[in-house]
């Protein structure tokens, strides 16, 4: 991967750090680190799918309460 270095060394160094970050290279070596069983690696995954569902519902909610059809006053959230 080449970088210009059009004047600081700092920036390019950025520059490549932004590049790594969005080719996923840092999670890559983030997951390899060290070895998780099959049954360790479907429960990170389960997690993670928990997270984004928990994620999505707060922000469906969230964007209920904030629409016109909401009733003044009163909380629209369920939990």
């Amino acid at each position: 991967m080449e970088v210009a270095v059009n004047g600081s060394v700092d920036r390019a160094l950025l520059m490549l750090k932004r590049k790594l970050m969005k080719e996923g290279v840092f999670r890559a070596i983030q997951r390899h680190a060290y070895y998780l069983k099959p049954s360790d690696r479907r429960k990170v995954k389960q997690d993670a799918a928990r997270r984004r569902r928990g994620k999505a519902e707060r922000h469906y909610w969230d964007q209920r309460a904030r629409s016109p059809e909401s009733p003044a006053g009163r909380s629209v959230r369920r939990s």
